[in-house]
């Protein structure tokens, strides 16, 4: 039965999320962001492929280290320990069959925040990254360590500090060894992290640090992500020293490759903490989760001879891959549907099976017109090749050309995949073709690909947005006279920047960008640097370059000094308590173009913060964006 397009509410309500499982005792747990109300709760199989909360409605879970949180919970024998997202308290959740308790607050402290939790059964005690917020909260201020909590009366201790960051805390399984990342400013942990190994004595205290990795190898810098530690003690983690993240292992300080080198992505960007691309069983296997040519897929490795064993489904992502160690779990995502909680079984390397838990799915994802993405390579500035998800439109009139939109994802060392995702069907559903762009420096296409930003912030993106707008047009696809563009955070910098060029030198798009939708845009590089939060209070450094020796560029590449060269309509979203693009950056943008008299509007949300959470929120945007794209 055909249905009408789907509606900006259906496209909110449906914007459901999963993240983060945990494996204990027999039982999965995993979190669920809801849009209506904009609270993440935990969550547990119930039967008929339908998840269970198990944390009131009113209790959000959600870490804020690094403002983009992960590793907000994990399960310590009998209780959940999880982070409260209003006060950033650590609380724990007694879990029984009988039910649950009384939630009880183990640990809060006026500016300290926690994350990455992980249980140490060993020494019956929680390891979290732990980040302090001093009065002021200025970047420079703000100390990050890693941390040893007692989950019983939330008695801490510090474990290790003098590092600008902490990531990923494991413990060997014998309890004697603890290994994590860590890396100093400027530097990302997509750049270069350092990987570091301590023992540990019977009561769990360090005895000795050992660095494994210094974050550098061959002459390039090198980004390790994801340690684990195998039955053996044997150190699994990845890296990207070949070019791309491949796994690694290291015994007794010794570091060698797993397998041949691979093209193809075992790691990610660690925008958030507690991510797994892989676990392993036992000390003979690894079964990871990895990305190539825009798509996910899964891989056994045979730990003692490298043999691998690729599986034969595809996904759009595939995330969260844990284990309990019989039986493999991962949160997986389609295009044509919503995501679902996999469990893999049986003989992993030879015959796996896949099991479906749980699922998001539901007679409110059908629809008549539904547009399934291609993923397309095409050339860019400097013979280079640049990727994409290109989303046919529907509900086309007769013999007319769709508008284009050309999304931008942020990060900007992100990446666009191929998901099911409401709020492109709602552009698709009426009339609008779309391209998710991956430009040059997105993650999923190796190093190389991963640091063509390096410097080239708001030029090579811009290129990449121009050409993939005119290999569309050349294709016959779309109306070259009305192609928009649209990004948040970075991706809004990125629209910004492109809508300040009145056109390019590219046959079929040499008028440009006809309007624009910045989400939370930056505008302000230099002041970004001043007034952004600590975890990117340098990445400007690497994407545009020293603020000191290159201002005339942090000039020259920030749009509010070029707002002169605006002549094309831009619409801007924005979160009052937005952290990351402080709010008095669009809106000193937004003063500037008014007094120009361009065609500009400003929606403004009090209560959100970088990124929309609330449903309703969500809704305004899609309405009040389309108002504005029809209306060309």
């Amino acid at each position: 039965m055909n249905r009408a397009p789907i509606s900006a509410l259906e496209a909110c309500q449906q914007g459901v999320e999963w993240s983060e499982i945990q494996v204990s005792g027999g039982q999965v747990y995993w979190l669920q962001f809801d849009p209506n109300g904009a609270i993440t709760s935990v969550v547990t199989p119930r039967g008929e492929r339908l998840p269970k909360s198990m944390t009131d409605d009113d209790l959000c879970v959600r870490s804020r280290v690094h403002e983009y949180g992960g590793g907000a919970f994990c399960v310590a024998g009998d209780a959940l320990l999880l982070v409260r997202e209003q006060d950033q308290a650590l609380c724990r959740l007694p879990v029984s069959k009988d039910g649950l308790g009384e939630l009880q607050v183990l640990l809060h402290q006026s500016g300290y925040r926690y994350g990455d939790l992980v249980y140490d059964h060993c020494h019956h005690r929680l390891l979290a990254v732990e980040e302090y917020h001093p009065e002021g909260d200025l970047p420079a201020q703000v100390i990050n360590r890693l941390v040893a909590i007692d989950p019983d009366n939330g008695q801490r201790s510090v474990l290790v500090e003098g590092a600008d960051f902490y990531a990923s805390p494991r413990v060997s399984s014998d309890g004697r060894k603890l290994a994590w990342l860590s890396w100093n400013h400027p530097d990302q942990p997509w750049l270069s992290t350092c990987l570091m190994e301590a023992q540990l004595d019977s009561s769990g205290n360090i005895q000795l640090i050992q660095q494994l990795a210094d974050g550098w190898f061959g002459g390039k810098s090198e980004s390790i992500y994801q340690p684990e530690y195998a039955e053996d003690g044997c150190l699994y983690f990845t890296s990207d020293r070949s070019g791309w993240w491949n796994l690694y292992c290291s015994t007794d300080g010794n570091l060698k490759a797993v397998t041949e080198p691979l093209a193809l992505e075992l790691g990610a960007a660690q925008w958030q903490l507690g991510l797994s691309r892989y676990t392993l069983i036992g000390d003979h296997l690894a079964v990871c989760s990895f990305v190539e040519e825009g798509r996910f897929g899964l891989m056994v490795i045979d730990l003692r001879n490298g043999r691998l064993r690729r599986l034969p489904q595809r996904w759009s992502a595939l995330q969260s891959v844990v284990s309990d160690q019989e039986e493999v779990y991962a949160i997986a995502q389609y295009p044509h549907k919503g995501a679902e909680l996999l469990k893999i079984s049986g003989d992993l390397l030879e015959a796996p099976q896949i099991d479906v838990l749980a699922d998001l799915n539901g007679d409110q994802l059908s629809s008549a017109a539904f547009s399934l993405p291609n993923h397309i390579q095409f050339e860019t500035a400097g013979e280079s090749s640049a990727y994409g998800f290109y989303y046919p439109a529907q509900n086309l009139q007769q013999g007319k050309l769709p508008a284009l939109i050309i999304q931008l994802h942020g990060g900007p060392t992100a990446m666009a995949n191929a998901s099911y995702d409401p709020m492109k069907q709602y552009w698709c559903q009426r009339g609008f073709a779309l391209l998710d762009l991956n430009y040059r420096g997105s993650t999923g296409y190796g190093r190389d690909y991963r640091h063509a930003l390096h410097e080239q912030w708001g030029v090579t993106d811009v290129e990449d947005a121009a050409y993939a707008a005119a290999y569309c047009i050349a294709q016959g696809w779309v109306d070259p006279q009305r192609v928009f563009i649209r990004g948040g955070s970075a991706g809004g910098y990125t629209v910004l920047q492109a809508l300040c060029r009145s056109g390019f030198d590219l046959p079929g798009f040499e008028q440009g960008f006809c309007a624009g939708a910045s989400h939370y845009g930056i505008s302000d590089l230099d002041r970004l640097n001043q007034l952004t939060h600590k975890f990117e209070s340098h990445y400007l450094h690497w994407l545009i370059g020293d603020p000191d020796s290159c201002a005339d560029r942090y000039r020259e590449r920030s749009p509010i000094f070029s707002a002169d060269c605006f002549a094309k309509p831009v619409i801007f979203f924005q979160g009052e308590l937005d952290r990351v693009v402080p709010a008095e950056q669009t809106r000193g943008l937004y003063d500037k173009l008014c007094e120009r008299d361009l065609e500009v509007q400003y929606v403004a949300f009090a209560e959100e913060r970088h990124g929309f959470k609330r449903a309703e929120n969500r809704v305004e945007v899609l309405q009040r964006e389309l108002d504005f794209y029809t209306a060309r």
